[in-house]
C-alpha cells in the first residue's frame, strides 16, 4: 500500500514538474530580432511586446552584477544579449545569455560569460522585488576567441561572431549617404564594399578628438585587405557625430556610425583580441538574417547634393571638405539599387575617393582661367619684310631698319601691357575660382580640425 502511494506521490510530482515546465511558453518565436541582441535593446525597441516583464529584469540587472555573475567580481558590463529566445510564466522567466565583461581576479581580465537565469519580479512601486538565480555556464577568455567582422549596409547592421565558441552579436549601423550618378554612374551610397578587409588593432583609437565631431569616443578604422599601409582607408567605426542621437539611416560620408555601448564593446573585441588584425567583410546585404529591433530610417535620406543637371551632374565640398551632401525628403531610399557585384572590393566599381576628383577639378579651372587669359603672340610680332622693297638706297634701308625697330619696341610694349593686364584677370579668374574661406570658416576648422586641420 504504501509502495503504491509513494509511487502514487512520485507520478504526481513527474506531472506537476511537466506540467510547471509546459506552462513556460517561449517568446518570439519566429522573430530574428532577439538572439544575439543586447538585452536593453530588445526591451527597449521592442516596446516589451515580446516579453512585457523585460524590462524589470533590465533594471535588476543593472543594479545587481554580483547576483548576475555570483562568484565572478564583475567590474563593467560591455554587452549583455539574449543566445536564445526567452520563455516565461506569468512572472517567472528564463533567459540564456552571454554577456562581454571585464573582471577583476579572475582568470582573465576581459571574458565572454554564459548565463542561464531564472526568477521572478514585480514592481514594487518604482522597485523590483522579487528573486534571479543565475548559473554562469561557460566562460571564455577574450584570448580564446576568433572574431570575424561582417556588415550589411543596406540592412546596417553587423555581425560579430566566434563560432568556434558559439558566440555572436548584432549591431545597428548607420552608413554612407547614396550616390544617384552624382560621382559614379548607377546608384550606390558612399560607404565601400571590402571582400577580404581587416580591422587592425593598432589602427583602433580609444579616444578620437579631432575633428571634434568624434567626441572623444573610438574611432575603429577598417583596411581594404591585410597590408596596413597600402590597403589603409579613411573609413572607420565611430560614434553618431556630435553626440547626436543615433539614427540607422543612409546619412554618412562613407564612416560607419554605432551606438556608444557597442561600439566600445566593439573596439575591446578588436583591440584586446588574440590576434593583431580581425578580418572584415562589407557587402550590401548578408546571407546571415540575424536582426536587430532598432528601427530602420528609410526616409528621409541623405544623397550627394547634385549642383549640376540631371544630365551633367556635378559637385560640391562642404566645409569639412567632405562630398557635400543633402536630404531627401520626398523619396524612400532606393535600397533595391543596392546588389552586390562580384567585382565590387573597395571602390572596384564605385569610386567614391575625393582627392583625385578635387585636385581634377582644381587643375581644370586652372586651366581654364589660364587658357582664358592668354595673349596671342602673334599679334605683337612685327615682320621685317614690309618695311623693305627691292633696290632701295642705303638711306632708305637705314630709314626702313630705324622704322622697323620702333614699331619693335612698340609691338613690346603693347605685349609688356597685354600681359601685365592677363596676369591681372589671371589672379582674378584664380580668386573666384578658388575664393578664400570665410572668417567664421576658418573659426570653424580651427575649432573642429585643430591648427593643422588634422
Amino acid at each position: 500500500m504504501f509502495n503504491m502511494i509513494k509511487g502514487g506521490l512520485v507520478l504526481s510530482a513527474i506531472a506537476l514538474s511537466m506540467n510547471a515546465a509546459a506552462a513556460f511558453q517561449t517568446l518570439g518565436v519566429g522573430s530574428n530580432k532577439i538572439v544575439n541582441v543586447r538585452v536593453n535593446d530588445v526591451a527597449k525597441w521592442t516596446n516589451n511586446k515580446v516579453d512585457p516583464n523585460l524590462s524589470k529584469f533590465v533594471s535588476w540587472a543593472s543594479k545587481n552584477n554580483s547576483k548576475l555573475f555570483p562568484d565572478l567580481k564583475v567590474k563593467k558590463v560591455y554587452n549583455l544579449f539574449f543566445t536564445d529566445l526567452p520563455q516565461r510564466d506569468g512572472d517567472q522567466f528564463k533567459y540564456k545569455l552571454a554577456a562581454f565583461v571585464r573582471t577583476e581576479g579572475s582568470f582573465e581580465e576581459l571574458q565572454f560569460v554564459k548565463l542561464n537565469i531564472h526568477g521572478e519580479l514585480k514592481w514594487d512601486k518604482k522597485k523590483v522585488k522579487g528573486y534571479v538565480n543565475s548559473i554562469i555556464s561557460e566562460q571564455i577568455g577574450l584570448s580564446k576567441t576568433n572574431f570575424k567582422v561582417e556588415v550589411s549596409l543596406a540592412d546596417r547592421k553587423a555581425i560579430v561572431k566566434d563560432t568556434t565558441n558559439g558566440l555572436k552579436m548584432v549591431f545597428p549601423l548607420g552608413v554612407g549617404a547614396f550616390d544617384e550618378g552624382v560621382l559614379n554612374d548607377g546608384v550606390s551610397i558612399l560607404t565601400p564594399r571590402f571582400k577580404a578587409g581587416f580591422i587592425d588593432k593598432k589602427f583602433a583609437q580609444y579616444e578620437r578628438k579631432k575633428p571634434r565631431y568624434f567626441m572623444g569616443k573610438p574611432f575603429i578604422r577598417l583596411h581594404a585587405g591585410d597590408r596596413s599601409k597600402e590597403d589603409y582607408t579613411s573609413i572607420g567605426f565611430h560614434t553618431q557625430p556630435n553626440g547626436g542621437e543615433f539614427i540607422r539611416a543612409f546619412d554618412s560620408h562613407g564612416c560607419i556610425r554605432m551606438q556608444n555601448p557597442d561600439l566600445y564593446a566593439m573596439y575591446w573585441i578588436i583591440t584586446q583580441a588574440p590576434r593583431r588584425k580581425t578580418p572584415l567583410v562589407v557587402k550590401f546585404k548578408l546571407n546571415d538574417s540575424a536582426e536587430h529591433p532598432f528601427p530602420l530610417k528609410n526616409k528621409p535620406y541623405k544623397r550627394v547634393l547634385n549642383v549640376g543637371s540631371a544630365t551633367s551632374p556635378n559637385w560640391t565640398m562642404d566645409r569639412d571638405d567632405l562630398v557635400q551632401t543633402s536630404y531627401n525628403w520626398n523619396d524612400t531610399a532606393p535600397i533595391s539599387h543596392l546588389v552586390d557585384d562580384a567585382a565590387d572590393d573597395y571602390f572596384g566599381i564605385y569610386d567614391y575617393k575625393m582627392a583625385w576628383r578635387v585636385k581634377e577639378r582644381n587643375a581644370a579651372k586652372t586651366k581654364k582661367c589660364v587658357d582664358a587669359n592668354k595673349i596671342d603672340e602673334a599679334k605683337y610680332k612685327v615682320a621685317k619684310a614690309p618695311f623693305f622693297t627691292w633696290g632701295m638706297s642705303d638711306r632708305d634701308k637705314k630709314k626702313a631698319e630705324k622704322a622697323y625697330k620702333k614699331a619693335v619696341k612698340k609691338a613690346q610694349r603693347a605685349r609688356k601691357k597685354a600681359l601685365k593686364s592677363a596676369e591681372k584677370s589671371l589672379k582674378s579668374c584664380l580668386k573666384k575660382a578658388f575664393p578664400k574661406r570665410s572668417f567664421k570658416d576658418n573659426l570653424y576648422r580651427w575649432w573642429v580640425h585643430g591648427k593643422n586641420n588634422q
